[in-house]
């Protein structure tokens, strides 16, 4: 895909701009309106993007506009989402990397954008080795995942959306 890159440094203040529009036009990237609302008043976004557990990340770039962004991530040993993750997969969550901080500019949905974002996200997870592993709340992104080969492992409720964990098995699933 044209544009699409590792992320710079320079491309931290025009990620953390794009993460907010996104954040402001939809359940991204908290599926808790309380929690986003204080994600994006505490001006955290930057810390965020570079946050604990940061592998990789990548951005598409076309005529100096930032169109998209993802990341890949470790999951945090300690955190909720680990518990989760050792439970319904039955793996070490150090046995896994989690893509993340994904987010395309709303009028670029579905005009490639994203997936090429997440084939990128995906192929650094698999040359570590690694499970590849989401946390989706939004149906736009979760309809790209499941395009992709991406399945359901857990659903969790929250406040507004459900949260789906997803992973992407290592083989082709049969058609069905």
């Amino acid at each position: 895909m044209p544009g699409l890159r590792p992320r710079l440094a320079k491309d931290l203040g025009a990620s953390a701009r794009l993460a907010q529009v996104v954040a402001s036009e939809g359940h991204f990237p908290m599926y808790d309106a309380r929690e986003r609302a204080a994600w994006l008043q505490r001006g955290g976004v930057t810390a965020w993007l570079q946050g604990p557990g940061l592998v990789d990340a990548w951005v598409v770039e076309r005529s100096g506009e930032l169109l998209g962004h993802v990341a890949v991530s470790r999951i945090d040993m300690h955190s909720h989402s680990a518990y989760r993750w050792r439970e319904i997969t039955g793996i070490e969550p150090d046995q896994m990397l989690r893509v993340s901080r994904f987010f395309v500019r709303e009028r670029v949905r579905g005009k490639g954008v994203g997936g090429a974002l997440l084939d990128v996200a995906v192929a650094r997870i698999r040359v570590a080795g690694m499970l590849p592993v989401a946390e989706v709340v939004s149906e736009s992104a979760l309809r790209l995942h499941y395009d992709k080969g991406w399945r359901q492992r857990g659903r969790y409720p929250t406040d507004e959306r459900p949260l789906h964990f997803l992973i992407l098995p290592a083989s082709t699933p049969e058609p069905a």
